[in-house]
């Protein structure tokens, strides 16, 4: 009975684990932000685009992922970049010269035109870098948040960006923006980082607590041997339990 206790905690700890890394693959949001005056126009012009859907994620399987290349693909190369500086000039999702704005909005249009949930296609604004203040497009799937971005080819977890992630619309009303919880933002004086750079150390000091915390938990349990922290991704790590 001892030992089937130690087994059921470890695997709670283990099943509490999980649902906090699932957790860190996609975007927290906190309280209402201010939408963009120049989204809030396009809204104006265009109110069919600015609807909820009923689906809010994207269950990804081979044929949508060359679907989402193929657009992401096809909208960085059709819009020649030109910075106008204008925050209250509509948006466009039709045009042949824009911004990141234009880029990220057209992307979010031709998607919804292909049968995509209008409420997994969220814009969001960061700051790069460089920066400046940057939009891009963020499709929420069954394998994470996935950033669609002019500045680069390719798809990624939007963990990976070495952004200062501000706001986002919210999948509930996409007139409505609220702001992303994140560490570099509320930390201005940080260096840029993407997440897969600065969380593996983390997992290493997370997996050391945790340590702290169940092992005395197990070993009152049952008689275990030593137990060792592995870090397995950059931002995972597990517990072995050595007999």
């Amino acid at each position: 009975m001892r030992r089937f206790c130690a087994r059921a905690a470890f695997s709670l700890f283990f099943c509490l684990l999980s649902m906090q890394l699932y957790a860190a693959e996609y975007m927290q949001t906190a309280e209402n932000s201010l939408t963009p005056f120049g989204f809030t126009r396009f809204c104006l012009q265009k109110p069919e685009r600015c609807v909820q859907s009923r689906k809010h994620i994207v269950r990804m399987d081979e044929a949508l992922w060359s679907e989402l290349d193929a657009v992401n693909t096809f909208v960085n190369r059709a819009i020649v970049a030109e910075e106008d500086g204008s925050i209250i000039r509509p948006w466009r999702d039709e045009t042949q010269r824009g911004d990141c704005k234009d880029y990220a909005l057209s992307k979010r249009s031709q998607l919804i035109d292909r049968g995509w949930p209008a409420s997994a296609l969220l814009i969001a604004i960061a700051e790069v870098p460089s920066g400046g203040m940057h939009a891009v497009l963020v499709v929420v799937t069954d394998r994470g948040d996935l950033v669609l971005d002019n500045l680069g080819p390719t798809i990624a977890n939007y963990r990976r960006l070495p952004y200062r992630w501000d706001k986002r619309m919210s999948p509930n009303n996409p007139q409505f923006w609220q702001r992303i919880i994140s560490w570099l933002r509320v930390h201005p004086g940080a260096p840029f980082f993407s997440a897969h750079q600065i969380l593996a150390p983390f997992a290493l000091f997370q997996c050391t607590k945790a340590i702290e915390h169940v092992g005395p938990i197990l070993h009152q349990l049952d008689p275990l041997g030593p137990i060792l922290c592995a870090i397995v991704g950059p931002a995972d790590f597990v517990l072995i339990l050595v007999p």
